[in-house]
This record gives structure tokens, sequence and C-alpha cells, in this order.
């Protein structure tokens, strides 16, 4: 069975303190991990829901919020359960945004003299945002939705909100996945709009009454 990051972490959790160091020493040895500390401490913080806080010694360890543990112990729980049905587990596609701009390119490649040549594209204004979802039998076709961003913030999030979000969802992936699938999602904010909020202290007695057909 392949080992992953939160593995690992689980693993030391029951021994001893934990450190980026140590965690970074485990993930050499039984992840083959090849990049630097700050990569893996933005990928136990900014993607597992970890968080680093001083102890009495002033040394920096690693905690995790209960609510975070728990939804991550039911989540393991619910695809181990679909990976023993076997031939019947249910495909499990995995949905995400990321960004691109004209600057991602390299420095140099082969090319010739002529007009023709690689042109590097210095517009700083063009950037496109990319949505999508797949699994391990690749991407689900004809779920990809590609479209420039209006800003140039290097933050793309703002650009997709809850309509477009929606939107995608009901026009591109639905008709497109595999029937009886499991969908995986992040805690983007558009991933999980609350519809009907709870009333506050300042609500009307018309906003806070919820008609339901019978």
């Amino acid at each position: 069975m392949t080992k992953t990051y939160t593995d690992l972490v689980v693993e030391l959790d029951k021994k001893e303190i934990l450190t980026l160091n140590k965690i970074l020493s485990v993930a050499k040895r039984d992840l083959n991990f090849q990049r630097q500390k700050t990569y893996l401490r933005k990928v136990l913080v900014d993607k597992l829901g970890y968080k680093f806080k001083k102890c009495k010694d002033k040394r920096h360890f690693l905690t995790q919020k209960p609510d975070i543990r728990a939804w991550r112990a039911r989540y393991l729980r619910r695809l181990k359960e679909n990976d023993d049905l076997g031939a019947r587990k249910k495909p499990v596609i995995y949905v995400d945004e990321t960004c691109i701009h004209s600057h991602y390119t390299v420095s140099k490649c082969w090319q010739n003299n002529t007009d023709a040549s690689v042109k590097k594209n210095h517009n700083p204004d063009q950037r496109w945002i990319i949505v999508h979802g797949g699994g391990e039998n690749g991407f689900v076709n004809g779920a990809e939705l590609i479209y420039k961003c209006k800003s140039n913030s290097g933050d793309y999030h703002h650009e997709m909100n809850t309509a477009n979000f929606k939107k995608w969802v009901l026009e591109k992936l639905i008709p497109n996945w595999p029937l009886n699938s499991i969908v995986v999602l992040d805690n983007a904010p558009y991933h999980s709009t609350q519809i009907e909020k709870p009333p506050t202290s300042v609500a009307t007695k018309e906003t806070s009454m919820v008609i339901r057909p019978q």
C-alpha cells in the first residue's frame, strides 16, 4: 500500500511531537520526496489543514484542528469503503481550479534565427482560469472550462464565484461525469455555499420563515 503525507503524519503523531524536520526526513525516506522544506510546509498547512504552533522550548510543532481531523477520517473511510467494492467501486472525480498566465514559459528553447522563431509573450494581462474534474481514468470528457481573467490580481479565486462554479457543475460536469460518481471537492468558499442561512437577531419574520411544498 502506498503511503501518503497524511499516513506519515498520523504515524508520527502517535510517537512524538511533530516538527517539520522530522516529517521531511520521513517523507524523503518513505515517499521519495525531492522538494524543499518550504514546499512541504505549504502542503501540510495549505493543502492538508495542519498548523504550526510554538511549544515551551520555542520549537515549532505540528497540530491539527479536531474538526479537520474528523473530516479527514470520514473522507478516508469513505474512499476505503469504495475501494473495497472491487470491480463494483464507483468512479472518484476530483474537482479543482487553477490559473495560468502568459509568463509560464522558459527563458531558452531550441529555435532558429528566422522571424518564425519562438517569441516570448510579455503581456502580463493574459491570464486564464482552468476548471476541470478527473480521476484515475483521466479527465471527464467535455467538462473542461477555460476562460480569461478580467483582473491582474495574483489571487484568481475571486474570479471563480458561486454562480460561475454552479453553472459549470450543472452545464459541464454533471452531463458528462460517469454514473454514480463520487465527487471530491476542497473547502473553497464557492464549493460549499449555504443556500438557506439561519436567521440572525435582526432578521424579519418574513425572511426567517421558509415555506416548503407538501
